[in-house]
């Protein structure tokens, strides 16, 4: 069922972008998690195209994450990324360090914004290690020209290691 779930929920991020881009909001961009399999499902970028004109929705408003695993196979990855890009969509890997990390990945494919997966942000009160790993993170992605998001974040003590180490986004349980 997770093709009909995915696509139920992308219709209703449209939909509510929609409406409220017709009451006045101020746009804002979300993000909506993607299976691996419906990445790779016959006739996504479509739908996303689809959407994006059904709803009259600003493609920039939207943001895709993906996870380590939808990137296996690099052609068929590649093709589908570098379409929804043409879009003009947001492309994310969430929960990024936890899958099956290349690094050569982050040059190969069109993608916007590296999450930083929480354990390693928990991991951080571990040691210096730890944290040398999270500030690598940090710097190659802003290297690379990614935005980059630590989620996870769930105390002051990591919040401001964050903003030390340049780290612009964060996301988690501190900010309810």
């Amino acid at each position: 069922l997770i093709i009909q779930i995915g696509d139920w929920i992308l219709e209703r991020v449209f939909q509510y972008q929609h409406e409220w881009k017709q009451r006045g909001y101020r746009p804002v961009r979300v993000a909506i998690n993607i299976s691996p399999k419906q990445l790779k499902y016959e006739g996504f970028v479509e739908r996303i195209q689809d959407l994006i004109q059904k709803y009259d929705v600003d493609a920039q408003y939207i943001e895709l994450e993906i996870t380590e695993g939808s990137m296996l196979n690099v052609n068929e990855t590649t093709e589908i990324l570098v379409d929804l890009k043409k879009l003009g969509v947001y492309v994310s890997v969430d929960d990024f360090g936890t899958g099956y990390s290349s690094l050569s990945y982050l040059t190969t494919y069109p993608i916007d914004i590296i999450k930083i997966d929480q354990s390693f942000i928990s991991d951080m009160k571990k040691g210096k290690k730890n944290e040398a790993l999270v500030k690598a993170i940090i710097n190659l992605s802003q290297n690379l020209g990614l935005e980059v998001i630590a989620e996870g974040v769930e105390n002051h003590s990591q919040e401001q290691f964050l903003i030390d180490n340049n780290c612009k986004k964060v996301q988690g349980y501190l900010y309810d």
